[in-house]
């Protein structure tokens, strides 16, 4: 067991975490911007190649049906991933680039994607299905698809530890969560929060890292049926990952609280099981590769 002071050093390194580059901050300053143009965020994305390659590649991904025929940011953003995808797109790709992961020989990029894109599809569906004010579907994808950031921060920072973790995990099917609270004293979700505060993203999406696990009631209505939303999103996104047949067991505790029909679900599930090949090919993109 280690002591206070080693969990408080641990911390320290994570507080530490390098700022935003200059110009990753101006793309996000675009991002966050909801009067933008097409013109004005293509020519700022524009600035960063490697950003501007991960979107073409996106694009061109059997997802959107448009395999090797778009080769032009602008019509990609028209044509193709429309401007509320291409902000959350960015939003997570930065970030994502600024912690380097490789070091973590363990750490399986694809299987991180793959949830992430898996929860945030949910979501944004889910939202559009329940109908809620609150619930705005942009929103739930971006937030789907931040929702482990913390843990990419964790990775960075203290590789070795990790790559002991997810062995762990992967041979004797302990909760990663838990083990990660154990090795550094908190979950990667206020990490999460931490680094999303640190790089001023809008404040819905730190806050929904605060109180994701949080056991005091959450006051704000929309925050938490967002909250609602992402957990059974992620709870569901892990089964299809797992499974292989179209009908899954659905947690019935969390359908009941989004309020929706289980036949609304399972017609969600079969759509993305149809196009899981096609939603990996994304989540190969999403890391980079």
């Amino acid at each position: 067991m280690e002591t206070k002071q080693h969990y408080h050093l641990k911390l320290a390194k994570i507080k530490n975490l390098p700022a935003l580059p200059e110009s990753s901050c101006k793309i996000i300053t675009a991002v966050n911007n909801p009067d933008v143009s097409i013109e004005e965020l293509t020519q700022v994305i524009s600035t960063s190649p490697s950003l501007t390659g991960r979107l073409l590649g996106l694009a061109n991904s059997a997802y959107f049906g448009c395999p090797g025929k778009i080769v032009d940011l602008r019509v990609a953003i028209i044509q193709v991933l429309g401007l509320n995808l291409v902000k959350s797109l960015v939003l997570s790709i930065l970030l994502s680039n600024e912690l380097d992961v490789s070091k973590c020989q363990n750490f399986n990029t694809l299987k991180f994607w793959m949830q992430n894109l898996l929860t945030a599809i949910l979501a944004q569906k889910i939202a559009m299905l329940v109908g809620d004010k609150n619930l705005n579907p942009a929103v739930a994808y971006t937030s789907g698809l931040l929702l482990n950031i913390g843990l990419l921060a964790i990775v960075y920072v203290f590789p070795e530890e990790l790559n002991r973790i997810f062995s762990d995990v992967e041979e004797q099917g302990a909760s990663l969560n838990n083990e990660i609270i154990d090795e550094i004293g908190v979950a990667h979700y206020q990490v999460g929060f931490f680094l999303l505060k640190r790089w001023r993203l809008p404040n819905i999406y730190p806050d929904v890292l605060k109180q994701y696990t949080a056991t005091a009631v959450v006051e704000k209505a929309g925050l938490l049926k967002m909250i609602t939303v992402l957990k059974f999103s992620s709870d569901l996104a892990e089964q299809i990952s797992v499974f292989e047949d179209q009908e899954l067991p659905i947690p019935i505790p969390g359908l009941n609280n989004i309020g929706l029909e289980e036949c609304e679900i399972q017609k969600l599930v079969r759509q993305l099981i149809e196009r899981r090949k096609s939603i990996e090919d994304m989540a190969i993109s999403m890391g980079g590769k």
